[in-house]
């Protein structure tokens, strides 16, 4: 019997727990509060999924009135802004923002601004995915930057500020106006995960020290031609001297990654990778030396601009595509 009451009372927890919770709407905009909290966070008042309400330049106030009780707005939940496509601005008003979740604003196509408190560091997968136009933000407190969080969106490279320590898979897939990455001694940065900036308007990329779990397949079809690596980076050879734009294992003298226009690999590599020029359109010469034996596939798949190779007798293996 004893153990039957404790089930009874563990199943009751949720809605004992959700008593305080309550759906409202203040001045057309959609809330869930907490009358035990105060706290109030933004939401799709039609659910997970499915298209919310919003249209025009959006105003969320700092705090709310509701039957005579105040509350702190200080979120914006998941799938709040989902595909409103008239949605053109929102300015948060509270200088406190502690999230937004994920696909928040996904497929906003029509958002140009955005405006959060600063003290706004969390944000969610796909948050702001197909937002094509947006441009105008003040996001630069991010701790991470999740999965496909701008994906096919117009943000521009100001999004990665010196708190960020991980960007998630194809976090930057398709943005044409991502032109560069260039971080300092101290900055967070320590993850790049696989698609992160494929297919973006990427140019120039520089690492720092702590920068060592990078999937190579983050930059794939972009313009790339400038690559910095600094000389005490315990994975890869320092980039001053080189006659290439490019990342190359110490230990094997594998070149991993390349870009630039004319391209001369130095003679300590021994193996070109797989995917290493992927899609590169910046690159149009490439120069092996008589050092390297091999050459990965896709190494120069869709190099839409190159149009001379020299590959010496050394190269005895040339992998598909």
């Amino acid at each position: 019997m004893k153990k039957l009451i404790l089930l009874f009372v563990w199943a009751m927890l949720p809605l004992m727990a959700s008593a305080s919770v309550k759906a409202v709407t203040v001045k057309d905009i959609n809330y869930v509060i907490d009358s035990e909290t105060h706290i109030a966070i933004v939401v799709n008042p039609n659910g997970a999924k499915k298209p919310s309400v919003y249209k025009g330049d959006v105003v969320i106030p700092s705090e709310i009135e509701y039957d005579s009780e105040y509350y702190t707005v200080n979120a914006i939940d998941q799938y709040a802004f989902y595909q409103c496509a008239d949605l053109t601005s929102v300015t948060f008003e509270s200088t406190v923002t502690s999230s937004i979740g994920d696909y928040a604003f996904y497929d906003c196509t029509s958002l140009v601004k955005v405006k959060f408190g600063m003290d706004l560091n969390t944000i969610g997968k796909y948050s702001f995915y197909n937002c094509s136009a947006l441009t105008d933000h003040n996001m630069y407190n991010l701790a991470d930057i999740p999965d496909y969080a701008f994906a096919k969106s117009g943000i521009s490279s100001s999004v990665v500020g010196s708190n960020v320590s991980t960007i998630g898979e194809s976090a930057f897939e398709e943005c044409p106006n991502f032109e560069y990455i260039s971080l300092s001694i101290g900055d967070a940065l320590t993850t790049i995960g696989k698609n992160a900036f494929r297919n973006s308007g990427l140019q120039q990329f520089g690492i720092t020290v702590d920068l060592t779990d990078i999937d190579f397949s983050a930059f794939a079809y972009t313009k790339l031609g400038q690559i910095e690596v600094p000389e005490e980076h315990p994975l890869y050879e320092p980039s001053d001297g080189m006659t290439v734009n490019a990342i190359i294992e110490k230990s094997t003298g594998k070149l991993i990654l390349g870009g630039g226009s004319n391209v001369i690999i130095p003679s300590f590599v021994s193996t070109i990778a797989e995917n290493a020029f992927l899609g590169n359109s910046n690159v149009s010469e490439v120069s092996i030396p008589n050092s390297v034996t091999s050459i990965g596939q896709y190494a120069f798949a869709g190099c839409s601009n190159l149009n001379t190779v020299t590959i010496p007798k050394s190269v005895t293996k040339i992998d598909a595509y």
